[in-house]
This record gives C-alpha cells, structure tokens and sequence, in this order.
C-alpha cells in the first residue's frame, strides 16, 4: 500500500541539484538495509540522475537517519515489514505524531517495534 512521502527540498543545498533528482511523492512505506538490524519507515525518497555512476536512491527515515542506495543495490523497499525483522521504535513513535497510520494499520497485521542498543564490553569491573 503506497505512502504520501514528505517534500525533500531541505536536503538539497544547490539549485542546480534539482534538474538531477526525482523527488518521489507516493512510494512504499518500509525500507531495510542489511547493513543495519532495523526496518525503517520512509519520510522522503530521491532519485538522483548521474552520468557517471547512473541512477542511485536516497531514503531518509522518520528518525532522522537516511540511506543511498547506489551500485550495490542493498535497500531494499517493502509494502509490508518482513515479519521476523523489528521497526524502528523511533521511526513509529515521530511517524504516529505526524498523523500517520501504525506500521500495523499498514501491513494489516501484529508488526515488531524495537531498538538497537550499544554494550560497552571493555572497562567492566572484575567479578
């Protein structure tokens, strides 16, 4: 079920940018980048036109965080999370205070929220 995304015109610093970027309005919902461990909910999607490297993709999330997809090909977009991944507790929480629906309104079913959370592991006293 495709998403309204938000305006992404506050990332762009040039004008002369904009002739090469297709700001995207209505797109899928999710996005999950294996390099990371959590399922993300779209606020804006860019699609930059390069003669060089050719068409790459930027995602940026509700939380703040953001991606690009270039040659590798690794984001991958979903109209439902995938059910055995968590989405971002953040990306939700500032997703519902926009007046969006629930990841699972959106998919239609029970979705994981979660966070990933840093362990310091050196420096610990001895027991």
């Amino acid at each position: 079920m495709p998403v309204t995304y938000f305006p992404a015109e506050s990332w762009l610093k040039h004008p002369q940018e904009m002739k090469k970027i297709h700001m995207w309005k209505r797109g899928k919902p999710f996005v999950f980048n294996p390099r990371g461990l959590l399922v993300h909910r779209v606020r804006s999607f860019l699609t930059f036109k390069d003669k060089f490297y050719g068409n790459w993709h930027v995602a940026r999330y509700y939380c703040g965080n953001s991606a690009a997809n270039g040659r590798s090909k690794t984001m991958e977009l979903y109209d439902v999370p995938p059910e055995h991944l968590l989405v971002c507790a953040r990306c939700e929480a500032i997703a519902l205070t926009q007046g969006q629906k629930s990841s699972s309104e959106i998919a239609g079913r029970h979705v994981h929220i979660g966070t990933v959370k840093a362990h310091r592991l050196c420096c610990r006293p001895e027991n």
